[in-house]
C-alpha cells in the first residue's frame, strides 16, 4: 500500500519536472540550482545554499482527513505476461505445449474432469514440462513437447499465471505544503509560478501501489520575514486524496471444476 511518504516522494518528482523541464542536466527555470525533497530543510544546509544563490523546494504533509466512500471489493490490478501456451487436439487426444519457459507459470491439463497441474521451475524446457505431466497423468505419454492421453474421454489444458489483486480499504485527504526557499524574490516568483502551473495541470498521479492520487490547488502564501538572512519563502498548498490499499499475489483460474459428483440413474 502507498503511504504519505510515497505521496511526498511522488510530488517531489513532479516538482522536479516542473523546475527542470529539460532534465537536471539542463538549467532550472530559475537559472539556479534547486534542491527538491520531502521534509523540512536543515539550517546547516539551507543557509549556505541561499548565500550561494541556490534554492530549496520542500514537501511536507498536513493532518489527514478520512474521506472513504467506495466499496472494498478486490480488483485485478496487474497480471504477469503469459509466455507459455497450450493447444488441445481432441481428435488425437494430444496437448501441445509451446512458447517460452518463464516462471512463475503453471500448466494445467484436465483429463476426464480431473486437473493435473505442474508449476514450472527455472531450468525447465517445453519437453521436460510435457514429460513431468505425463508421469503424473495415468496412461499419458510424452514425445518432445506433445503430451498424449490415449484413454481420455475429455481433454482440456490451460495456463495459470500469477498477478496482483488489490482493494481499497480507506481513502484519506491531506493538505500538502510545498515550500519554496529562495535567495531572491525573482527566484521565488519563477519557481512558484512553474510549480503552481504544472501541478494544477496534473489533476492526478500514480503511486507505487498502482492507485491514483488526486490533486487540487487550495492556495498559497508568501513570507518576507526572513529577508534579513536572504530567504524569500512561498508556501503553495494542494489537497491530495489517496487510497489506503491492500494487495495480494494470486493466480488465474485454470480449472474451475471442484468436487463434482456424478449421479447416475439406475
Amino acid at each position: 500500500m502507498a503511504n504519505v511518504y510515497d505521496v511526498e516522494t511522488a510530488l517531489a518528482a513532479l516538482i522536479q519536472t516542473a523546475v527542470y523541464p529539460n532534465g537536471t542536466a539542463a538549467p532550472s527555470v530559475a537559472n539556479c540550482d534547486v534542491r527538491i525533497y520531502p521534509g523540512e530543510p536543515l539550517p546547516g544546509t539551507l543557509d549556505p545554499d541561499l548565500l550561494a544563490r541556490k534554492a530549496h523546494v520542500t514537501v511536507f504533509p498536513g493532518t489527514s482527513r478520512y474521506t472513504t466512500r467506495f466499496e472494498t471489493d478486490w480488483q485485478s490490478a496487474l497480471l504477469n505476461i503469459q509466455t507459455l501456451f497450450v493447444s488441445t487436439d481432441f481428435a488425437t487426444l494430444t496437448v501441445t505445449i509451446t512458447g517460452t519457459v518463464t516462471v512463475p507459470q503453471t500448466v494445467m491439463v484436465i483429463v476426464d474432469g480431473t486437473g493435473y497441474a505442474y508449476a514450472v521451475v527455472a531450468g525447465d524446457t517445453l519437453n521436460s514440462i510435457a514429460a513431468t505431466l505425463a508421469n503424473a497423468i495415468p496412461g499419458a505419454t510424452a514425445n518432445a513437447n506433445v503430451l498424449t492421453v490415449a484413454t481420455a474421454k475429455s481433454l482440456d489444458a490451460q495456463i495459470s499465471i500469477q498477478g496482483t489483486t488489490g482493494r481499497e480499504l480507506a481513502r484519506e485527504l491531506r493538505t500538502m505544503r510545498i515550500s519554496i526557499w529562495a535567495p531572491t524574490p525573482a527566484v521565488r516568483a519563477t519557481l512558484g509560478n512553474a510549480i503552481n502551473v504544472y501541478l494544477a495541470s496534473v489533476y492526478r498521479f500514480i503511486l507505487p501501489d498502482n492507485y491514483y492520487a488526486h490533486l487540487m490547488f487550495t492556495g498559497s502564501h508568501e513570507y518576507d520575514i526572513l529577508e534579513k538572512v536572504l530567504c524569500y519563502k512561498r508556501e503553495v498548498f494542494f489537497d491530495c486524496e489517496y487510497a489506503v490499499t491492500q494487495t495480494l499475489t494470486t493466480a488465474t483460474v485454470a480449472d474451475n471444476i471442484v468436487n463434482v459428483v456424478r449421479v447416475f440413474e439406475i
